[in-house]
């Protein structure tokens, strides 16, 4: 009996496998780039972006698609993104592939987006650097409905990155001084809060055991945070009328971010 329901269990996960690689659009044909199955951009922004990324892509071979959706099929953006890089084969046998997946707000479900990268992007686009495309480049534009706004933007970035106008530590360097002015701010905030309140204890202490043995007033202390912003680099952008090429293989380790909105 229990063989039984080992294999039936085993069973439903295989099914539960096969059918989110179904879901899975295939590989588009003639290749593309941009591919936009949701439909949230014009035919004159899809023809732009993929020229742009195709340039790139004929200048370094380094590969930026572009995808659309509106469903996940019941997975997470990063896993359905990995998963179509690996299917598609983004990028080429170095591995530099990168996939922007974004599955727009609907009216029942909020918006998702996920960056994806091929082993040998991890060095130029980092957990960390993903994390700050997704939360400061894409998702506010696309919170003012703005997507190609947002996906314009990120590419830019993520070519930036790639070609080394700056680094990865220079890119995400106003986040990292925006959590130091933070935990200084906050260390501040409850050194002084504590001498405040030793102050108060004390004062009460006194008239208790003071001489006086009068009424004693209350007080009071509010405490404010201590905020910052964060900002991001842009790069130019180019046109070509040449084609895409095509996928040239494409392994993804599981590195990016993602995020909802």
């Amino acid at each position: 009996m229990m063989r039984k329901h080992f294999c039936l269990t085993l069973a439903f996960i295989l099914i539960g496998v096969i059918g989110l690689a179904q879901n899975i659009p295939a590989r588009p044909n003639p290749p593309r780039l941009v591919n936009d199955f949701a439909k949230i951009l014009t035919d004159e922004q899809v023809q732009t972006l993929e020229n742009k990324l195709v340039q790139f892509n004929d200048t370094t071979s380094t590969q930026i698609c572009v995808v659309t959706i509106n469903s996940l099929d019941g997975t997470t953006s990063n896993d359905y993104a990995q998963r179509l890089g690996e299917k598609w084969g983004v990028g080429n046998k170095e591995d530099n592939g990168v996939v922007i997946l974004v599955k727009p707000k609907t009216v029942e479900e909020s918006g998702d987006c996920s960056i994806q990268t091929g082993y040998g992007m991890e060095e130029y686009l980092t957990d960390a650097v993903c994390h700050h495309i997704i939360y400061d480049v894409l998702i506010p534009a696309f919170k003012e409905n703005d997507y190609y706004g947002g996906i314009v933007k990120a590419c830019d970035d993520i070519i930036a990155l790639s070609t080394g106008k700056f680094t990865a530590a220079q890119y995400t360097e106003d986040d990292e001084e925006w959590t130091t002015k933070t935990y200084v701010g906050l260390a501040l905030f409850i050194l002084i809060a504590g001498v405040f309140l030793i102050a108060i204890l004390l004062s009460i202490i006194s008239v208790f055991t003071g001489r006086g043995g009068g009424k004693s007033g209350g007080s009071s202390y509010r405490g404010g945070g201590y905020g910052g912003g964060s900002s991001s680099w842009g790069g130019g952008s180019s046109s070509s009328s040449g084609g895409f090429g095509g996928f040239g293989g494409g392994h993804f380790g599981g590195g990016g971010a993602s995020g909802k909105w």
